[in-house]
């Protein structure tokens, strides 16, 4: 799983070669988005996220990006 760009400004693209659901937690550890993804890449909106560190957890897989 790929997660890219970092620094992200509007959206982040993930590529997973799994489906589940995707969640994005803040530095704080808050759900900030949950949404299902699919094998392939997905185009995740993050333009409504403040400047920050997410963390992002598909499945077992756990990654992070920087907002900005």
């Amino acid at each position: 799983t790929l997660v890219y760009p970092s620094p992200a400004t509007d959206h982040v693209n993930i590529q997973s070669s799994v489906e589940g659901r995707l969640y994005i937690f803040d530095a704080q550890g808050k759900l900030v988005i949950q949404q299902m993804c699919k094998k392939g890449i997905n185009l995740i909106d993050v333009s409504g996220l403040s400047e920050g560190i997410y963390y992002l957890q598909l499945g077992e897989k756990r990654m992070h990006f920087v907002k900005k």
